[in-house]
């Protein structure tokens, strides 16, 4: 993972310099394989370093640092909030859950059956054979944001597959984590085959349920690598079940909005203040001031802003917002 992160500056340093980048250049100026520059690739579009683009040879367009470190802070409060919301929910849930496991452990037919697997390849192989068992339904849920796009790609294969043979899928995926385009078109695509999905403001992990026969969560490992503890038997998978079904039921449907001018919409005189001082090149805190708020609120209120228009970055946010004539 170090590795990762050395690469990932170098590779942003170049794709500021030289638009027409290609990984294979990349891969000779990190001195790595085409693989580490990918895997570092991913870090870069995670942190909003980097975004996606056809328009280019490399796939990618840099960010301008300073709007992609604004974006960082903001999301790193956001998720100090759902940590916070987590934890009490988990406080709220984690009795009942092991009162029932214990209770399931005591009936018959209710033993457990654990296999930790490692790595990452192994981790995937052991979903693909999971949704070939599938019979009724598959249940999901995703805590976090930042997933690489060959994972994604691997997972709307396995749900096109499941779906294809009559299988109920449903998914919750974290709000803030459906700003970034590559999951937001990927979860879109997933409706289109016909998966229910959802988005919560708190998921309190990261989950995939196969019917009643078996459960699989990642787990931290010594070395910080990738590791899923995958259990078999109906005792905790119930149990697991619930612990989802709970969250399905606060969670929202899967709303994708599509700013089109020709609609008229307009940012409020306050968003349009907003907008007006960032482009001016003021500081948030000088903003906050000026509205009256808190830098954390005009920070929600800038994400919120994000979303309506669409745009991973607040560099993105502007240029948006000035070819809809909304800094006019």
């Amino acid at each position: 993972m170090g590795t990762n992160f050395e690469n990932s500056l170098p590779i942003y340093r170049l794709a500021r310099a030289h638009p027409d980048w290609t990984p294979k250049q990349a891969a000779t100026v990190v001195g790595a394989p085409e693989e580490a520059v990918r895997e570092a690739v991913d870090l870069l579009l995670g942190a909003g370093l980097l975004n996606e683009s056809p328009a280019t040879s490399s796939g990618f367009v840099p960010s301008a640092p300073a709007a992609a470190l604004s974006r960082l802070l903001a999301g790193e409060l956001d998720d100090l909030d759902q940590r916070r919301e987590r934890l009490t929910f988990l406080q709220a849930v984690v009795p009942s859950i092991i009162g029932e496991l214990q209770s399931g452990q005591d009936q018959p037919g209710g033993s457990v059956h654990t296999e930790l697997i490692v790595g990452a390849a192994s981790i995937s192989a052991a979903l693909q054979d999971a949704a070939a068992e599938a019979r009724t339904d598959v249940l999901s849920m995703y805590p976090g944001p930042n997933t690489p796009a060959r994972q994604l790609e691997e997972r709307r294969s396995r749900v096109a597959d499941v779906i294809g043979r009559g299988v109920t899928v449903r998914t919750i995926h974290l709000t803030a984590a459906t700003r970034g385009a590559a999951l937001a078109q990927q979860l879109a695509q997933l409706g289109e085959l016909g998966a229910e999905v959802r988005t919560a403001h708190t998921v309190p992990l990261q989950l995939v349920v196969v019917d009643d026969v078996l459960a699989c969560t990642p787990v931290d490992t010594a070395d910080g690598g990738s590791a899923a503890l995958v259990t078999r038997g109906p005792a905790l998978t119930r149990v697991f079940r619930r612990l989802f079904e709970h969250c399905w039921a606060s969670a929202s449907p899967l709303v994708q909005e599509r700013i089109d001018p020709r609609e008229g919409l307009r940012p409020t005189d306050q968003q349009r203040s907003v907008l007006q001082m960032m482009a001016a090149g003021l500081k948030d805190e000088a903003i906050a001031r000026e509205h009256g708020v808190s830098v954390r609120t005009l920070r929600r209120s800038q994400c919120a802003l994000m979303d309506k228009l669409g745009a991973d970055t607040r560099f993105q946010m502007g240029l948006k917002a000035q070819a809809l004539g909304w800094l006019d």
